[in-house]
């Protein structure tokens, strides 16, 4: 009983003393780490053809993506976290089609077999802001920022029209941090980007395209 009793007070007091250590883990400081991660994209190109005529062609580009990212938190005395990231990420989100979307006074049918087109998104980053809540070694957080990607349409006619191009926009998103050790950081993220509208043209027929992509991220850092 004597053992039980000595055996019990140990593991209690062995998780407290880690528990009182999570709960004192400070996030300060800088970090540099590598993330991979899968994402989806809606990409809209609008080809005036014909003046009263709305030519679409939709492109939901699929594919994974991976980088490097490095950043800074500031904890406060509150446990609440602020944070400054950038990150960079090779990516290959890709679709192709031949189908296109015709309105005519606001009736819609589809053009199939129509003019091939492909989409491709080869790489992406952003700067972030970052605002979490620390609970010991968990660190859940909001971020948001300037996202930046760049990529190729192709238009497959009697010929090849190509528009490539970088795109500026804005991101948010959600994650959670994780201190496997004191200097080993995992993480899961979501994230969201609007690049907006451009506009340019194919074939000489005055076109725009608006991009949205969506990421599902997950990383391993280094803490300094």
């Amino acid at each position: 009983m004597k053992l039980l009793l000595l055996a019990t007070t140990a593991l209690l007091l062995g998780a407290g003393t880690a528990a009182a250590q999570d709960q004192t883990y400070d996030w300060s400081g800088v970090y540099v780490g590598a993330q991979i991660g899968y994402g989806w994209s809606k990409s809209t190109t609008r080809v005036d053809i014909v003046p009263v005529w709305i030519t679409d062609v939709h492109h939901n580009a699929t594919g994974v993506l991976g980088g490097l990212y490095a950043g800074y938190n500031y904890q406060m005395s509150n446990n609440i976290v602020l944070g400054l990231e950038a990150d960079i990420n090779a990516a290959d989100l890709e679709d192709k089609t031949d189908d296109w979307i015709l309105s005519i006074g606001g009736v819609s049918g589809t053009l199939s077999n129509f003019i091939p087109t492909s989409f491709k998104m080869s790489w992406n980053g952003a700067v972030r802001g970052r605002v979490g809540y620390a609970v010991g070694r968990f660190l859940p957080y909001v971020a948001g920022g300037v996202s930046f990607g760049g990529y190729k349409l192709r238009f497959h006619d009697k010929t090849v029209a190509t528009h490539s191009s970088t795109r500026i926009g804005w991101n948010i998103g959600a994650g959670l941090d994780y201190a496997v050790t004191d200097k080993i950081i995992l993480r899961a993220e979501y994230r969201f980007a609007d690049f907006g509208s451009e506009k340019f043209s194919v074939y000489s027929f005055p076109s725009k395209n608006d991009l949205k992509t969506q990421e599902v991220l997950f990383g391993i850092a280094y803490k300094f």
